[in-house]
């Protein structure tokens, strides 16, 4: 828990910043949003792809405090919390709070942030909610359960993943098996794998071949470089093909039609 507030802290500094430049969305995140957006799922901690989505005026819901999606709204999955979340030890009440009140707040050394708050609802402590990679996700951080199930279905019903920046450690084998089952059920599905790290995807197609049978090993491909220059040409690719469209951050979304006729969206996972 110590560990946790003195995490938040960090984050804080970097993303809003008050000792030096503040972290902003980058063109990347924009480029996203020119898409016909369907649902974003992050690992990221920060706020630049909820600061982006705001920018744009595109509506969106974390479904952090409520399950329901409000029509015409983008679902934001974050799967690893964010630094504007916080959970109570007690009753395990979570509680989001505006991103840019809280960025702005902490630029401007308006606020302070104690390490601890109070719960309204039960009197308990209140703790920032933000995973760090760990084995016993589900017993430290019950409250996200459901935000992770919600991440695991709309994965699994993706054409492409197109996974940005996520080294997956061994420390985080939860992504990892939602990955893998992924693949594993949906036999069509993609991963484009976009890290400057040439050796990740060779990694990735042994580690994959071992856990599903008959593994086809170009079903994982290697964007190598930086998403600055590789993402917008990646997506805008994958955008142009019919009968597909585009809905994700970190990741890639797809569309395609299933046995019902209907069209559905994939997505895709970041992290930093």
């Amino acid at each position: 828990q110590r560990g946790g507030a003195r995490l938040a802290e960090e984050i804080r500094r970097r993303y809003c910043a008050y000792d030096r430049a503040a972290v902003a969305p980058t063109t990347p995140h924009y480029h996203l949003l020119s898409l016909p957006l369907r649902l974003v799922i992050t690992t990221n901690y920060d706020g630049c792809i909820d600061e982006a989505l705001l920018t744009a005026e595109v509506p969106f819901a974390t479904l952090l405090e409520s399950p329901e999606l409000p029509e015409g709204s983008v679902p934001l999955i974050k799967m690893h919390g964010s630094i504007n979340w916080y959970y109570c030890d007690s009753c395990q009440a979570v509680r989001e709070f505006d991103l840019i009140d809280v960025k702005r707040a902490y630029e401007s050394d308006r606020l302070t942030y104690a390490v601890i708050g109070i719960c309204k609802v039960c009197g308990g402590q209140r703790r920032p909610l933000l995973v760090p990679p760990m084995a016993f996700k589900f017993i430290m951080f019950p409250n996200l359960i459901r935000i992770w199930d919600q991440g695991r279905a709309l994965i699994e019903d993706a054409d492409y993943l197109i996974v940005v920046g996520y080294s997956f450690s061994e420390a985080d084998t939860y992504i990892s098996k939602i990955i893998s089952r992924s693949l594993t059920a949906t036999t069509h599905q993609r991963l484009i794998v976009c890290d400057t790290d040439s050796s990740l995807v060779p990694i990735l197609r042994e580690r994959l071949a071992a856990r599903i049978v008959d593994f086809d090993p170009v079903r994982v491909l290697r964007a190598v470089g930086s998403c600055e220059t590789i993402l917008p040409s990646l997506l805008e690719g994958i955008a142009a093909r019919p009968a597909r469209t585009m809905a994700v951050p970190a990741r890639k979304n797809g569309e395609r039609e299933g046995a019902d006729g209907k069209k559905r969206a994939g997505r895709g996972s970041r992290r930093g």
